[in-house]
């Protein structure tokens, strides 16, 4: 085993695989948040979206800025969870395992283009499946289905050998078969391509998953609140969270031994304190940015290189948005009863960590979702400025502070509450002005970009709004100006001027 000098979804019980971005949470609840400390924030959200308990921690730089933990560790008990228990990662497992088969091959022990059949030699194979990569198994891009069969997923067998003999039969089990598609011709994201790659490496080395995981990721990461399953209650106490689920309308604790089988841990069986989390997230963004230890920059690339869908090995890469106008990468889990996500983003040096013990993922997936874009909006840098006047148009919120526009020659006239005025100036920025930015950028469709695109205009312009403007108007025939202030800037509005333009 080596070590290191100096030193994301989702595996359901139901069998329901979700990797989704719910990055859809409004500006203003954005706006709203950005500024609030993160422990009232998660107080906040955990109250909103009726969650058993919910967690976060920022890491910048390499230290931990902010954590919060509000919440019980389970449902009915007085316990309250703590900034250092131990949450279930579902299937942000698969970037660990990635990791720990990275480690391996750059041990010689195995090679991204190992197939198949260079494992298994003497099992029965299908054809078709005997030149599949473990690259394409990591990547969701070798034709595995998305879930065992139901009767693998029902055996629980004990830790150790006996995990692995049933891991290889599952494996067996789908590679007897014809893929489901031709291998690196669609994505389909899959628990069991996972679980197969983790039985080639356990083939490859003799060793247990678990154990490889402790020598090539734990141990070299010194990442110490870890372990496989959900966290293990002591006899007498609740001293670590549980998993819960929604009954008739109800939160139920499933106690400490409710998960999917250990088949397949590979693709979502590890827990991990919020500190653990954000430090292994930590190497993969040092990594990304320049160097880690752990891995060469080579291994770095390959693992965050996205193939199909924009996923790469146990991570998803996303392109600059709004919110966050960075590229970030993340990944999510969830077995049911627990819900993670976890956040990095390169140039930013930033790690987002955001965990529940409560399995209703619709909620859980928002709360997180808007607890990340809330603390990269809170540590915005010049940067994140400058990167926004480069998105592309559809990237920018739809929004504009009237309800109408139309036009005496150049000049906008722009109907505000219902009343019709010659607009002047936003925000001080004579209106002639913007006018002028929108012919030279967009020709003889300056008109519809300044009606229906005013908000991406004055951000290129350098002059981006709140979400209040003040308008510098004239009536109609009038000769005296005069200041509206603080008028919203709405996506409904934007609608109605669109609607307004279609007509």
């Amino acid at each position: 085993m080596r070590s290191i000098p100096g030193v994301l979804l989702i595996v359901c019980i139901a069998s329901t695989a979700v990797v989704c971005d719910l990055n859809s949470t409004s500006v203003a609840e954005d706006s709203r948040n950005s500024t609030t400390a993160l422990s009232e924030q998660v107080q906040q959200l955990r109250d909103e979206r009726h969650l058993v308990a919910l967690a976060a921690m920022v890491l910048l730089d390499g230290e931990i800025v902010e954590s919060a933990a509000t919440g019980k560790r389970q449902i009915g008990k007085d316990a309250a969870v703590e900034i250092n228990d131990r949450w279930h990662l579902g299937s942000i497992t698969k970037s660990i395992t990635a990791t720990m088969i990275a480690r391996l091959i750059e041990d010689g022990k195995l090679d991204w283009d190992d197939t198949v059949a260079d494992h298994f030699p003497d099992d029965p194979i299908h054809e078709r499946w005997k030149n599949v990569t473990l690259h394409q198994l990591l990547t969701h891009t070798a034709g595995a289905p998305a879930n065992f069969s139901l009767q693998t997923r029902m055996i629980h067998p004990a830790a150790g050998k006996e995990t692995v003999e049933a891991r290889k039969t599952a494996a067996l089990e789908v590679l007897t078969s014809e893929p489901e598609y031709t291998p690196s011709e669609k994505y389909r994201y899959s628990n069991a391509g996972y679980a197969i790659a983790g039985a080639m490496a356990e083939q490859a080395t003799g060793k247990t998953f678990n154990e490889l995981v402790e020598q090539e990721v734990f141990a070299p990461l010194e990442l110490t609140r870890t372990g496989f399953g959900p966290p293990q209650l002591s006899q007498q106490t609740v001293d670590q969270p549980t998993g819960h689920r929604t009954h008739a309308g109800l939160k139920v604790s499933v106690g400490d031994k409710a998960d999917n089988t250990p088949i397949m841990a590979p693709g979502g069986g590890i827990h991990m304190s919020l500190e653990s989390l954000c430090r292994f997230t930590d190497a993969h963004l040092q990594g990304e940015r320049d160097s880690h230890p752990l891995l060469t920059t080579e291994s770095w690339r390959k693992l965050h290189t996205p193939e199909l869908n924009n996923y790469a090995c146990g991570w998803v890469k996303k392109d600059p948005s709004w919110k966050i106008p960075h590229t970030l990468f993340w990944h999510n889990g969830s077995n049911t009863m627990w819900y993670a996500l976890v956040v990095f983003i390169p140039e930013k040096n930033m790690v987002i960590a955001v965990t529940t013990n409560d399995g209703d993922i619709k909620n859980s997936e928002a709360a997180a979702w808007e607890i990340v874009n809330a603390r990269a909006a809170a540590y915005a840098n010049e940067r994140d400025f400058e990167n926004r006047k480069s998105l592309p148009t559809q990237a920018f919120p739809k929004k504009t502070p009237f309800s109408a526009v139309r036009w005496k020659g150049k000049v906008p006239e722009v109907q505000v509450d219902g009343n019709w005025y010659t607009l002047l100036a936003i925000d001080g920025v004579e209106s002639s002005h913007i006018i002028a930015f929108s012919q030279k950028h967009h020709g003889d469709k300056w008109q519809k970009r300044f009606s229906e695109d005013l908000f991406e205009l004055m951000v290129r312009m350098g002059k981006e709004p709140g979400k209040t403007v003040s308008l510098t108007v004239r009536k109609p025939d009038a000769s005296t100006t005069e200041t509206l202030k603080d008028i919203p800037m709405t996506e409904q509005n934007r609608r109605l001027v669109r609607e307004a333009n279609s007509r």
